[in-house]
């Protein structure tokens, strides 16, 4: 996930826009993607992590949020980073934040939400899943082909130019990971769930 701002909002850091969001409480809108979606969640941890006070507008598709963000409705965009990567070459939005842990190879620049926030880590993932009761060795067997097909250099490249990056796991360390997610998002989801009430 990336966060990013209208350039026009005058802020150019995650601190900044924390700061003005705690000034001009009730004021800025954030567009988040679906309701329930990770980008609304992502959203929702930041509103609750930093305690500021926004309004989160959902979007069925980033080019909806563009749009809001371009005609002034919207102040904030919370999207990945594919999704924006047009509107950040081309200036329309300047991406003040990554939710990923660790800052990305293309956006060296930018830091990632966890500086602020310790233990923030808002990111999408896709995994490849077989049917209950698939063998595990054949679970392993096409792991390993997948694993090596997106670990050639010209995939990772071409994954990490539309601004997703590979993180190939064996079943069992998807396993965990999916394990480690649900931990993760179990108490934003909880939150949240309080929150819409």
């Amino acid at each position: 996930m990336m966060i990013a701002v209208a350039p026009d909002l005058g802020v150019s850091t995650l601190p900044e826009l924390i700061a003005l969001a705690k000034q001009r409480k009730g004021e800025l809108n954030i567009a988040a993607g679906n309701r329930g979606s990770t980008l609304h969640l992502t959203a929702e941890w930041l509103r609750s992590a930093t305690g500021i006070d926004v309004t989160l507008v959902h979007y069925a598709a980033g080019t909806q949020a563009l749009t809001d963000v371009l005609a002034g409705r919207v102040q904030v965009w919370i999207d990945a980073v594919a999704a924006m990567r047009g509107a950040i070459a081309g200036n329309q939005v300047k991406p003040i934040a990554t939710g990923s842990k660790r800052r990305l190879p293309n956006f060296p620049d930018v830091p990632s939400v966890d500086e602020t926030i310790k233990g923030f880590e808002g990111v999408g993932w896709i995994a490849l899943t077989g049917p209950p009761g698939l063998p595990m060795a054949l679970a392993e067997k096409i792991s390993a082909d997948v694993r090596t097909a997106l670990t050639e250099p010209e995939a990772k490249k071409r994954f990490e130019d539309l601004g997703n990056y590979i993180r190939p796991m064996t079943p069992t360390e998807l396993k965990v990971f999916i394990e480690e997610q649900q931990q993760i998002w179990r108490p934003v989801i909880a939150q949240t769930a309080k929150v819409m009430k």
